[in-house]
């Protein structure tokens, strides 16, 4: 009896994990596509915005479009450009961190960056496919 129920607790664990996993994973699918969307949805009643607020001409509204265009295109390069800044200030405070730590500490901050930098790779490569 007691096999029988160690066996049906593994199966339920599993299922469980299993269950767990693919749950995470639609949930920060769904974030993601909810963000590119809002990021949409914002450019969106910008250029509604200055259309009815302005009273523009579909000309002007095609102009202002573009340049919206052209502003995000630059803020994105500006944000590429300075990663590298930002990435050299984060590995620095991490190293600061980890000299106060002793041994122990050290390896559970290790697994604690581990997995910041897997969230942090996943969330800059869907960053990367939105634009």
């Amino acid at each position: 009896m007691t096999e029988r129920l160690r066996q049906i607790n593994w199966k339920h664990l599993i299922i469980g994990v299993l269950l767990g996993s693919i749950i995470t994973v639609v949930v920060v699918k769904w974030k993601h596509v909810r963000w590119q969307e809002m990021r949409q949805d914002r450019y969106q009643r910008l250029l509604e915005k200055f259309g009815s607020k302005l009273d523009l001409t579909a000309d002007q509204k095609v102009k202002v479009a573009a340049i919206l265009d052209v502003k995000r295109q630059k803020i994105d390069r500006i944000r590429s450009e300075v990663r590298p800044r930002y990435e050299e200030v984060r590995l620095n405070a991490r190293e600061e961190i980890r000299l106060l730590l002793n041994a122990e500490q050290q390896k559970k901050f290790e697994e604690l960056e581990k997995e910041r930098d897997e969230r942090r790779k996943k969330w800059h490569k869907w960053e990367e496919k939105g634009k």
